[in-house]
C-alpha cells in the first residue's frame, strides 16, 4: 500500500512534518509515505494526502480508494469522479477555522482605524490628522459595526458566535433559509443586495459552488454606502474587475483580501496597482496548530481505513462514492 501526498512544499503550512510522516507509516504498518517524485507503483496507491490534487493523474490510480484534503474545499474533484471511482473524500475543517476568524475579526475591527491607509502609509501626509479626518465619518465604535456575513460554515458560526454580542447587527448570507436571533438576521443567496444594506462591512467566507461563482460583483454592490470587503472565502466568488472598479470609484472604501485564485498564493497584477486595498497571500488560515490538528484527523482516518470501517472517519464528505454531507 502506498500514501501519496502533495504536502512536499518548501512552504511551512503545506510541508508536512517528519514526526507525521513516521506517525503515518506506524499506523499504516509500512513505510508507506510516498512523495509524487518517489518512485512507487501506480497500482500500489490506496490513499492520497493534500491540498492541490490533480483529478486527470489521480485518475491514473487504479486501486485508489480515499483522498484527505488539507483544507476545506474539495471543488478540485468534480463530483461525477468522485462517484465513479467510488471515492471516499475527507477534509481538513477545523484544522484552520480559528485562524480565518482570526483574520476576518482583526481585519474588521483595523478597518475601523486604520482601513484608509494607501499602501503608501508611510507617507508623512498619510501620518497626519488631517488626513484621517477625510474618514471621520467611518471611525465607528465596535457596537456600530454592521456585518454581512457570506457564509455559515464553521468559519461563519464561529465569526458570528464571538462578533453578535458585541456588534451592532449581523445578516448571514447562506443557501438554505434559517431563522432570525437576537441581532442575527439569515438572507439566501437571491436576497443578498437586501442582506448588504444599512452595512459597514462586507465578509466574504463562501465556499464554490455553482451558484456562489461571482455572486459579490457590482450588480449587487451598486446600491451599498461604501463599506469594507473582507475576502477570505474562495477568489472565485467575487468579481475581481468588479471589485477593483469598486475600490477605485469609492463604492468600496477598502478591502481586505487574502485569496486570489492563483497559484501559491500569487496575486494579481492588476489589483497590485490599487492603493486602498490591504492584501495578504492566502494565510488567513495559517496557525501553528495547524499539523498538530491535521494529524488527530489523519491518523485516525488511517486506522478506520484500515479496518474498513468508513463509516468512523472524522470529517467524512463522500463515503465510497456517496455523498455524506
Amino acid at each position: 500500500m502506498v500514501i501519496l501526498s502533495d504536502w512536499d512544499q518548501e512552504i511551512d503550512a503545506y510541508k508536512i512534518p517528519l514526526y507525521l510522516i513516521n506517525d503515518i507509516n506506524k499506523v499504516a504498518g509500512s513505510e508507506a509515505f510516498k512523495f509524487k517524485n518517489d518512485e512507487f507503483d501506480t497500482k500500489d496507491i490506496k490513499y492520497y494526502f493534500g491540498n492541490v490534487p490533480n483529478q486527470k493523474v489521480l485518475d491514473t490510480y487504479p486501486n485508489l480508494e480515499w483522498i484527505h484534503f488539507g483544507s476545506i474545499g474539495i471543488d478540485k474533484l468534480e463530483d461525477s469522479f468522485i462517484k465513479e471511482r467510488l471515492l471516499t473524500v475527507t477534509n481538513g475543517a477545523q484544522t484552520n477555522t480559528k485562524g480565518v476568524i482570526t483574520y476576518c475579526i482583526g481585519e474588521i475591527f483595523r478597518s475601523c482605524k486604520a482601513g484608509f491607509l494607501t499602501r503608501g502609509c508611510n507617507e508623512e501626509i498619510e501620518l497626519t490628522r488631517e488626513y484621517f479626518n477625510n474618514f471621520y465619518e467611518y471611525m465607528i465604535d465596535y457596537n456600530d459595526i454592521s456585518i454581512c456575513l457570506l457564509g455559515y460554515g464553521d468559519i461563519g458560526k464561529g465569526l458570528v458566535e464571538l462578533l453578535s454580542p458585541i456588534v451592532k447587527k449581523i445578516n448571514v448570507v447562506t443557501r438554505t433559509a434559517r431563522s432570525n436571533f437576537k441581532n442575527v438576521s439569515f438572507y439566501t443567496l437571491p436576497d443578498i443586495e437586501k442582506a448588504l444594506k444599512d452595512t459597514s462591512h462586507l465578509v466574504n467566507v463562501l465556499p464554490l459552488h455553482k451558484d456562489t461563482k461571482n455572486i459579490i460583483n457590482l450588480n449587487c454592490l451598486r446600491n451599498i454606502d461604501s463599506l469594507y470587503y473582507i475576502c477570505a472565502g474562495r477568489a472565485e466568488t467575487h468579481s475581481l474587475d468588479d471589485i477593483i472598479y469598486s475600490l477605485k470609484n469609492g463604492i468600496i472604501r477598502g478591502a481586505s483580501i487574502d485569496v486570489h485564485g492563483l497559484k501559491a498564493g500569487m496575486i494579481q497584477e492588476s489589483i497590485l496597482k490599487v492603493n486602498n486595498v490591504h492584501l495578504t497571500p492566502h494565510i488567513s488560515g495559517w496557525t501553528n496548530k495547524f499539523w498538530s490538528n491535521q494529524s488527530k484527523i489523519i491518523l485516525n482516518n488511517i486506522e478506520k481505513a484500515k479496518n474498513g470501517k468508513y463509516e468512523q472517519m472524522i470529517n467524512l464528505i463522500y463515503r465510497k462514492g456517496v455523498k455524506i454531507r
